[in-house]
């Protein structure tokens, strides 16, 4: 967190230095953690009530989302107990922390295991669908990063233009692109 202000630098500090402490704390606990019947309860209720989900990267991280929540859920609670007998409190509380970063986790898994050149197609997408007329070289500005050689660039909106996705329109010896189910207005 970056500040010049002292007292956020000291908050900072004793915060950093508070986590120090409990994770010292809790890397010398010896001993099994073991499921009180009701955390049991709470695990089984929830795991039977998981949906069916389709293959891919996002089910495979979904399908180890309960040993996420358990190892969450033994941090929280050896952070507040010396006690190796695991709340139901702390599992449900690690599935709602979860479950509060699943969208972003799911958006990034699905943006991780897209293929390079699709990431450029989403890019350019987006891009056109929030501009009535987008200049060729602002869209080359926005995907350059994304390209693994410039002619991509060319393949991928050939592709866009040939699928009817896009459309292009000549604008004083300038190529501008836009949405084709939008249509272009004149500017």
């Amino acid at each position: 967190i970056p500040s010049d202000n002292e007292n956020d630098l000291n908050l900072i500090e004793d915060l950093f230095q508070e986590i120090v402490k409990i994770v010292t704390y809790i890397a010398s606990i010896k001993g099994e953690m073991k499921l009180k019947d009701e955390t049991w309860e709470v695990y089984k209720k929830w795991y039977l009530n998981l949906p069916e989900l389709p293959p891919g990267p996002q089910s495979e991280y979904l399908e180890r989302k309960q040993d996420h929540a358990l190892r969450i859920a033994v941090l929280l609670q050896l952070a507040q107990t010396h006690k190796l007998e695991l709340e139901a409190k702390y599992y449900q509380l690690a599935l709602d922390i979860l479950s509060s970063i699943e969208p972003e986790v799911m958006e990034l898994i699905s943006y991780i295991s897209m293929e390079p050149r699709m990431r450029i197609v989403k890019k350019i997408l987006s891009l056109v669908e929030f501009e009535e007329l987008i200049s060729e070289q602002d869209l080359i500005k926005e995907v350059w990063s994304l390209l693994s050689h410039p002619k991509e660039f060319d393949v991928v909106i050939e592709l866009l233009i040939k699928s009817e996705q896009i459309g292009y329109k000549p604008v004083d010896g300038k190529t501008f692109y836009y949405n084709k189910k939008k249509g272009a207005r004149n500017t």
